[in-house]
C-alpha cells in the first residue's frame, strides 16, 4: 500500500518552495497555469514532504505516493505524511 501525503501549500517553508522550483525548473506560480501538467508538481511536492523524514528520498520514488491537498473538505489543513 502506498503512503498518503497530505499537503497544505501554505505550510511549506521557503527552503521547500525553492526545492520545488528547482525540481520543477519553473516558478511555483507557473505550475498553476491552466493546461499545464500537474503530475510533475505532485511528484515534486511528495518528494519534498518525504525529504522531511529522509533527506535522501529520491524524486523517482515519489511516483508511488498519493497526494491529498489539505484544503479539500475531507483533509484538514496542515502538512502530514502518513
Amino acid at each position: 500500500m502506498s503512503d498518503v501525503i497530505r499537503v497544505d501549500l501554505d505550510d511549506l517553508t521557503i527552503d521547500e518552495i525553492e526545492m520545488l522550483e528547482d525540481l520543477l525548473n519553473a516558478p511555483l506560480d507557473e505550475v498553476a497555469t491552466p493546461g499545464r501538467r500537474k503530475g510533475p508538481f505532485l511528484r515534486a511536492i511528495a518528494c519534498v514532504i518525504k525529504r522531511r523524514e529522509d533527506p535522501e528520498f529520491p524524486l523517482e520514488a515519489a511516483g508511488s505516493l498519493k497526494v491529498k491537498l489539505g484544503d479539500s473538505p475531507e483533509n484538514p489543513p496542515g502538512l502530514v505524511a502518513s
